[in-house]
């Protein structure tokens, strides 16, 4: 008499992992564009505002999230402040909100002070902040989409 063992396997839950994983670099560009996203958001909120001009050119490149894997595997995104319209941003991050002993802050693009709005390090606090976790809200959403 002949022994017999007989195996299965569903193999359309192992297709599925293989095709996400083909999409994991697409994934992750997308939680950096997210990431990206938040900071610019924060920034937007601490730009200090005399005019205005300067917090209009608050801005994400790229504008909208990836739809295909990144070329080579690299994704950049980039959050950034002024434009050739206003060359004084970086003066702007640097000193602006900085109090006087009146409470007042100086203003470098009139040269004068103001009632303080915004603060200085704009783009830089933020970033710092938001590196602080960054690693697991990332994680978190790659797993997510991966799901």
């Amino acid at each position: 008499m002949a022994s017999k063992a007989a195996f299965s396997l569903d193999m359309s839950d192992f297709f599925k992992k293989v095709k996400d994983i083909e999409n994991l670099p697409k994934t992750a560009a997308r939680a950096i564009w997210t990431e990206a996203n938040r900071l610019e958001t924060a920034v937007t909120g601490l730009v200090p505002v005399a005019t205005g001009k300067l917090r209009s050119t608050v801005a994400q490149e790229p504008t909208v999230p990836p739809m295909t894997n990144p070329v080579g595997g690299v994704y950049e995104t980039a959050v950034t402040v002024g434009d050739a319209d206003t060359p004084y941003a970086l003066e702007v991050h640097e000193t602006a909100g900085v109090p006087t002993n009146r409470g007042l802050a100086w203003n470098p693009v009139e040269k004068k002070y103001y009632q303080k709005s915004g603060q200085g390090k704009f783009l830089e606090f933020p970033f710092f902040f938001a590196a602080q976790g960054m690693e697991r809200r990332l994680m978190r959403d790659i797993q997510g989409d991966l799901r």
